[in-house]
């Protein structure tokens, strides 16, 4: 078994360094701290010159919830539109529940429609379902080609056992594991679940600069400054391969 291998990133320096490293896919996103949000339609053009993989983009109108009113779906809405239109783009990842807490059949439904050329991923927003077995029924119904999940918890590792629930009843959807993976867990996480492919982050700390003025009041308009991790991908290949999974 080949394990595909996607990095999510959120600059051009971490798209080219997962390339780089030898990544199968990259996903860009912003604002990873929260979870991800749509990335600008500047930063998306510059990361499709630059990546040498097939690319799927993070269409999220913003951070917390995935229960959106009508102005939020109609930004989701446009958002694909626009980006799905631009080359290399090979998917676009994608969420909604409605107010029973299960994947929006009706928002999914009209994605799938508007974009029947392109993968559709459902994102972690499946994480905050209320029923996963019920949420993956729904998702296979609306078209989803892939389902981006850590089994309910908060990392994958906790949630293997509902991940492996999910691969054995995917029936044609694409399972990847997400949620704190890396090169201690990958492996274990694989062969525990049966995914055919994982997701993960790489960046790390970057060197703090001195700010004389804060940009904001809240939290003095200091975020966390990142810089791409390649030695955290390099060892997550490694481990797959070691183990034959590459």
């Amino acid at each position: 078994m080949r394990v595909q291998v996607e990095v999510c990133v959120t600059s051009v320096g971490e798209a080219r360094t997962a390339c780089l490293a030898g990544a199968d896919r990259v996903e860009l996103c912003s604002w990873a701290e929260c979870g991800g949000i749509t990335p600008s339609m500047g930063l998306t053009v510059e990361v499709g010159r630059v990546v040498e993989v097939p690319l799927r983009l993070l269409v999220r109108p913003r951070p917390g919830d995935f229960l959106y009113d009508r102005h939020e779906l109609a930004i989701l809405r446009l958002d694909a539109h626009a980006f799905a239109a631009l080359p290399r783009m090979h998917g676009l990842v994608v969420g909604a529940l409605d107010a029973d807490g299960l994947p929006d059949r009706v928002v999914l439904e009209g994605l799938r429609a508007a974009h029947p050329d392109h993968e559709l991923t459902f994102h972690r927003a499946i994480d905050r379902s209320r029923d996963l077995h019920r949420a993956l029924i729904y998702c296979q119904d609306a078209g989803m080609r892939r389902i981006l999940t850590s089994g309910g918890r908060d990392r994958a590792a906790e949630g293997v056992a509902m991940i492996a629930e999910l691969v054995k009843k995917a029936d044609g959807l694409r399972i990847a594991a997400a949620g704190g993976i890396g090169p201690d867990n990958v492996v274990r996480i694989v062969e525990r679940t049966g995914v055919e492919e994982v997701h993960f982050s790489a960046r790390m700390p970057a060197v703090q600069r001195v700010h004389e003025v804060a940009l904001s009041s809240d939290a003095e308009g200091v975020g966390p400054e990142r810089s791409p991790d390649r030695a955290k991908i390099d060892r997550v290949l490694e481990a797959l391969d070691k183990a034959g999974l590459r």
